[in-house]
C-alpha cells in the first residue's frame, strides 16, 4: 500500500473516531463587556477587510465587534 493511501486511511480513522476534537470541547470566552449596537444596521457590502478575528487580537480591553459591516476592534460597553 502506498504511503499516501496509508496517510489517508489514518486521517479518515482519526476524523471518524472523533479524535482529538471530541476529547476537549472548545468554548470561546471573549473579553468582558458587550459590543455596541448600530441603529439602524447599515446595508453591508460582503467584501471587506477584517481588522480582527477574535477579542484577543485587539489591544488592551478592546473587543472584536462587527461595526459598519466588518469585524473591527472597539471599546466595549458595559450594561
Amino acid at each position: 500500500m502506498s504511503p499516501v493511501k496509508v496517510s489517508f486511511l489514518l486521517l479518515l480513522f482519526l476524523c471518524s473516531s472523533g479524535y482529538p476534537t471530541s476529547a476537549v470541547p472548545f468554548e470561546y470566552i471573549g473579553k468582558p463587556g458587550n459590543c455596541p449596537e448600530e441603529n439602524p444596521a447599515p446595508l453591508c457590502n460582503p467584501i471587506y477587510v477584517s481588522d480582527c478575528g477574535n477579542d484577543y487580537e485587539c489591544s488592551e480591553n478592546q473587543k472584536c465587534c462587527v461595526l459598519r459591516c466588518k469585524p473591527q476592534c472597539t471599546y466595549p460597553i458595559f450594561y
